[in-house]
């Protein structure tokens, strides 16, 4: 709405403008970001869960609408903090950084509140493929290491061909089309799913892949009926949106199968007691943010969540990064060691052997 009704409200004169999930706004080259910074007002507030979800460029963005000029010009912020912050690691530049945006941020964290949320276990759920799935799987993994040996850069046809590679351990049926033999994955999320919904609890179920969120919905709708499902994706119009949130928060629909970057944030689903993450997002936090959709306040039963992880492929190494790299925004807002940006390194580290 801001983007198409863009020239009336930049024509008031506001007294305060309050974005919230102010993070829609990270990338300075969008609409909606040129949009909010023409928007007049006596003071600004942003609401965000996730700051910085990748680069240090989304927090300068952000800045410049909240307190424009505080950060420098993009290039002097890249060149005095995204550089030698992302890059080369200089704890002076991080701490820096840290004591100058401080001030404008308060920031309640899970910690401060988990006295008032009952318990949450996370589990990783191994899953064992097939013979057949790890040939496939093997077939892919080694052309795409063998193209990587020659790249000294990450570029957009080597992220697609990590992509694909991650979707083959969700399912070989996502990159091949002729494949036959189904997904031990999808199984035991078909599985996971029956067996909560028969000891008459909730679920909510996340993938990145519409695609493969398309084929976990048919045969779970197979196994447990299409009227004990609701699907969520970027398609959805809003008004079905809504209607499928409060019918699920009434208990009418045990099943809420919800694309995450369509529903990762915004909305309220305190009525599932399980969550299933299908695949692994690279940042930790995007997932986090999806599972606070039921592990929030207002939840009062304990809550599990698992995350299905297919052995011996790039699903696994994605895990090893969560746990050897520190979240970019948690360096800058609890000081915590700064994590950098992708390199080409950490894609050939995820295509090798296991």
């Amino acid at each position: 709405m801001l983007v198409r009704e863009e020239e009336a409200l930049t024509k008031l004169q506001w007294n305060i403008v309050c974005l919230d999930e102010a993070h829609t706004i990270k990338n300075r080259g969008t609409k909606m970001s040129s949009s909010a910074m023409k928007l007049k007002s006596e003071s600004r507030v942003i609401l965000t869960g996730t700051p910085i979800q990748n680069y240090l460029s989304e927090l300068w963005n952000l800045f410049q609408f909240l307190n424009p000029g505080l950060l420098g010009t993009f290039d002097s912020f890249m060149n005095k903090y995204i550089l030698p912050i992302e890059r080369d690691g200089v704890e002076e530049r991080r701490s820096q950084l840290k004591r100058m945006i401080t001030p404008f941020m308060l920031r309640r964290t899970k910690a401060e509140v988990v006295e008032e949320l009952p318990e949450k276990t996370e589990i990783t759920h191994d899953i064992q493929l097939t013979d057949a799935e790890i040939t496939a799987y093997e077939t892919l993994r080694e052309a795409t290491e063998q193209a990587l040996q020659s790249e000294d850069k990450v570029d957009v046809n080597i992220l697609a061909q990590i992509t694909k590679l991650r979707q083959a351990a969700c399912s070989i049926g996502l990159i091949e089309k002729g494949w036959k033999m189904g997904s031990t994955k999808i199984a035991a999320a078909v599985d996971l799913v029956e067996e909560i919904v028969k000891s008459k609890n909730s679920v909510l179920v996340f993938s990145q892949f519409t695609s493969f969120l398309d084929m976990a919905k048919t045969q779970i709708e197979a196994r447990i009926g299409k009227d004990k499902i609701f699907y969520l994706d970027g398609s959805t119009p809003i008004r079905k949106r809504e209607k499928m949130v409060a019918d699920f928060q009434h208990g009418l629909v045990p099943v809420f199968l919800i694309s995450l970057k369509a529903g990762g944030l915004g909305l309220n689903l305190t009525n599932a007691n399980y969550v299933i993450h299908l695949d692994p997002w690279w940042n930790p936090a995007i997932e986090q943010q999806a599972t606070d959709r039921a592990y929030r306040i207002g939840q009062n039963k304990n809550v599990t969540v698992y995350h299905l992880i297919s052995r011996h492929t790039i699903e696994e190494k994605i895990l090893r990064l969560h746990k050897t790299k520190r979240d970019l925004a948690d360096s800058l807002l609890s000081g915590s060691n700064i994590s950098r940006a992708m390199t080409i390194d950490d894609l050939k580290y995820l295509v090798g052997q296991n």
